[in-house]
């Protein structure tokens, strides 16, 4: 069962714009941000349908309505938070999360795992495009979150913002 629309959206801007750290970082809650993420949860869990891909009793593949590996939170921690203390700091009072060691807060605590995605597509170096160009957030995403064809394509992001986020 997918997550309603309305409400996640809901969701997802009241929690980028709380993570936002003073006015001067409005484009955390932008719409283009929260079209991205909501994007992104179509594509790589259906909307919320899947908290987990198959091969997590490996130890990899995606969690929560992202999907984000973990070797992908690790690293946020590890080279980014390490360092931007008033970040951390700001994370940690939003969600209650303090290290990328708590392997299933991606899955259970949503606005972390809302505010971990927001922050990866944060640091990427390229502007976000315009918020309802959907063909351009299919490509930012495959650019910057998927980057493996065999794992999805701009064509299907589009197909799932379509089947989800009408």
């Amino acid at each position: 069962m997918a997550y309603n629309y309305a409400q996640f959206k809901q969701l997802i801007w009241d929690t980028t714009r709380d993570f936002s750290l003073n006015e001067q970082q409005p484009e955390l809650c932008s719409p283009s941000a929260i079209n991205l993420l909501l994007g992104t949860s179509a594509q790589e869990s259906h909307f919320g349908t899947y908290f987990y891909q198959r091969d997590i009793s490996f130890g990899k593949g995606g969690l929560g309505p992202f999907q984000m590996e973990k070797l992908t939170e690790h690293s946020i921690w590890d080279n980014e938070l390490k360092y931007k203390p008033d970040r951390r700091d700001r994370l940690i009072s939003l969600t209650g999360v303090d290290s990328s060691h708590n392997n299933y807060a991606l899955v259970y605590n949503l606005k972390y795992a809302i505010c971990i995605a927001r922050y990866y597509y944060w640091i990427a170096p390229d502007p976000l495009p315009d918020a309802y160009d959907i063909t351009g957030l299919g490509e930012y995403w495959n650019k910057w979150w998927n980057r493996n064809p065999e794992n999805g394509t701009v064509e299907e992001f589009i197909e799932n913002w379509n089947r989800f986020c009408k």
